[in-house]
């Protein structure tokens, strides 16, 4: 028997060691279990054919659908003594977001295949690629001005044979141009110094179903102000550049505190925040809808994009991209 603290520290440091053992051969087992589940409702999923899962899962509704009634079979209930018996809500919260995360990640992998960055531009355009005009043809639409001039001759640099400017009168006129396809691509403020980030102009871009590729900082003569401007396009196709890739998306949560889980997810797949803000009621039509941008470099991709679209019924992307200054190239 111990009579000293040291003693007693050995005897809960050994009885810990134990359990924690028989907590990660438990886990073991349960990771299992939910990777065969992830197989039998991908199977059922497909319905025998040989496309990929991950398309069908980012353009049909019933692919969500199978998600759900294959996911009530990982719910459980927490298993915990009367003293613990408070905690029992917050394991088994806990306990059901890991399994979502790790069942997504298994679904997304089935068939074994090595996905490549096209794969997830045409899941976040939900499936529609745009096929853009031969080198030299393809215009860029915007409102010319010194900070957008700059911005276009930015953005041309990383346009495989360049591109030619198309003027436009408003910023609606340059959204309406891209969307009918008279211009491949436009340019729109989204950001300044002074006021912040544009809502209004990221509405535009859902009205007219376009997709931010890339970002440019422009700072003024004098320097001590800047306006970013976003290159926009019919599809997601990110443009090669040095820089961290950032995917930006907005959706909406059951409740505020759901945004934990979702960065916790975002972390799970390899992503790190870049920013979370909730976007007013007014503008998204909803409460508990939110802006959010993560680093996606090195990330599990699939496996994010998997969990947004199983998960996040309200998911909308609204970009993946590079961030650029005007001027650093040159």
């Amino acid at each position: 028997m111990y009579d000293n603290i040291g003693g007693e520290m050995k005897i809960l440091s050994d009885c810990t060691a134990k359990n924690a053992a028989c907590i990660f051969r438990y886990a073991e087992k349960r990771m299992a279990r939910t990777a065969e589940l992830a197989h039998i409702v991908c199977r059922k999923i497909l319905s025998g054919s040989d496309a990929d899962i991950m398309d069908v899962i980012c353009t049909s509704d019933e692919a969500r659908e199978e998600y759900i009634s294959g996911k009530k079979a990982l719910e459980c209930d927490a298993l915990t003594g009367l003293a613990n018996e408070n905690e029992a809500a917050n394991l088994k919260r806990t306990l059901s977001l890991c399994d979502v995360l790790y069942f997504c990640r298994e679904i997304s992998r089935f068939g074994g295949k090595t996905y490549a960055a096209a794969d997830a531009e045409r899941w976040l355009s939900d499936g529609d690629i745009i096929q853009y005009p031969r080198a030299g043809d393809v215009k860029i639409a915007f409102v010319r001005g010194r900070q957008a001039n700059d911005a276009f001759a930015e953005f041309a640099r990383y346009i495989h044979g360049g591109a030619m400017p198309y003027g436009e009168e408003s910023f609606v006129d340059v959204c309406q141009s891209v969307y009918s396809g008279i211009a491949e691509y436009g340019i729109i403020p989204v950001e300044n110094s002074s006021d912040g980030r544009l809502a209004s102009f990221y509405g535009m871009f859902e009205k007219f179903g376009l997709y931010i590729i890339m970002l440019c900082e422009v700072r003024s003569g004098d320097g001590e102000s800047y306006t970013k401007f976003a290159l926009c396009s019919r599809s997601v196709k990110a443009l090669m550049a040095d820089g961290e890739k950032t995917l930006h998306f907005r959706l909406t949560l059951d409740s505020p505190d759901g945004i934990t889980a979702l960065l916790y997810g975002g972390r799970y797949y390899g992503a790190s925040l870049r920013r979370a803000e909730p976007i007013p009621v007014s503008a998204a039509g909803r409460e508990n809808s939110f802006d959010i941008s993560f680093c996606v470099d090195g990330a599990d991709l699939a496996g994010f994009i998997c969990c947004l679209k199983l998960e996040y019924p309200q998911f909308s992307t609204v970009g993946l991209y590079t961030s650029v200054k005007a001027g650093d190239g040159v």
